[in-house]
């Protein structure tokens, strides 16, 4: 085994180098987001094969993953029960409109922000872009607890 030179000058363990801890900090991350991501994923995977298969064989023990016979008709049966057709363009329009108002209502601030350089400019452009992700209360009541952390001044 191999030995590294500490900053002290002394000889460091192959364990205690900094290259070391960071390469197993960096595949304990790796490990850690696959299994998350592997978690997080067997529910779409069981509703996709739930959604191919029989009624019947849904929760049939022990599960079945790849259904036998594959039920596509399942997807015409739901999209024919309820008007989806009716309820996607309804979705759309609501999605295109409140699109346009913020895509307007962005372009016009972003423009007065760029144009006019007044004095607490940069102030004004952090708390906008912050806005939307923190809502911190200036007066608190009483029984709320106090957020002042999460100010953004």
């Amino acid at each position: 085994m191999s030995s590294v030179q500490g900053a002290a000058g002394g000889k460091l363990a192959w364990w205690e180098s900094r290259r070391t801890r960071d390469t197993v900090m960096r595949a304990v991350s790796y490990v850690v987001v696959i299994a998350g991501a592997a978690i997080l994923t067997v529910p779409f995977l069981w509703m996709l094969s739930s959604s191919l298969k029989p009624a019947h064989a849904v929760f049939a023990s022990p599960p079945q993953w790849i259904p036998d016979p594959v039920m596509w008709r399942n997807y015409v049966d739901a999209w024919t029960a309820m008007p989806f057709t009716r309820f996607l363009i309804n979705t759309v329009f609501i999605i295109a409109l409140g699109l346009s108002g913020e895509l307007l209502s962005c372009t016009v601030v972003a423009y007065g922000f760029a144009r006019y350089q007044v004095s607490g400019t940069e102030r004004a452009v952090h708390h906008t872009a912050v806005d939307d992700d923190v809502t911190v209360r200036r007066h608190p009541h009483p029984d709320v607890p106090d957020l002042a952390y999460l100010r953004v001044d």
